[in-house]
């Protein structure tokens, strides 16, 4: 495993114990129906999948939909841990190169992730790959921070535009300002938008293939 990989699984370790294997982990919801003026109806009887899930069980709110997936490198540490309690599914495997054929899910989603992954331009292919024609993806991307050993790649909002913009239609797009603890979920919660494009925010897109 290399060092990026270890340093995530060592975050999940020692800082969400508690939270993992929880039953529903409801403050994700906001983030697939409020933010991007969505319904949860919207989720009922679809595929969703969510790259870069992580452990906390970001789509056991989405008790309606045909098929929850989560895809992430670590899925089968994150079973280990207690993510195996969880009714979604969780997969093993990279952004980069997506396990699922091509137009599999009705809803994408990437978020807190793309920062993460190894080449964002592909990761973005992928998920324009294996969304339907007419489905949705929808991504939260904290911009602007210096790089780390997880979240290798600074990322400006213009550069995320230009590269969703060759996949599909742009539907809603708003960058939140980030807090000085820089929780993102906290974050997104405030709902205070960010109209200084060069500053650390988080950028929420909401894109339709």
């Amino acid at each position: 495993m290399n060092i990026k990989r270890l340093c995530e699984i060592d975050f999940w370790r020692k800082h969400h114990a508690n939270a993992l294997g929880r039953p529903d982990n409801l403050h994700f919801q906001h983030c697939f129906t409020d933010l991007f003026d969505l319904t949860p109806s919207v989720y009922d009887g679809v595929a969703i999948v969510d790259i870069g899930c992580g452990p906390l069980g970001s789509l056991e709110w989405a008790d309606k939909a045909k098929l929850r997936v989560g895809l992430d490198p670590l899925a089968d540490k994150y079973l280990a841990l207690g993510a195996d309690n969880h009714k979604m599914s969780y997969i093993k495997g990279s952004a980069e190169l997506v396990p699922f054929a091509s137009n599999s899910f009705d809803i994408v989603s990437c978020f807190n992730a793309l920062d993460h992954v190894d080449d964002p331009e592909c990761a973005l292919g992928e998920m324009s790959r294996i969304c339907r024609p007419g489905g949705r993806i929808l991504l939260i991307v904290e911009t602007n921070h210096p790089p780390t050993a997880t979240e290798p790649h600074t990322l400006a909002v213009p550069q995320i535009l230009a590269s969703v913009g060759k996949m599909a239609k742009v539907e809603k797009e708003i960058v939140l300002k980030l807090r000085n603890d820089g929780d993102i979920y906290a974050s997104i919660s405030d709902q205070r938008l960010e109209t200084d494009l060069s500053a650390q925010g988080i950028a929420c897109i909401s894109l339709r293939a």
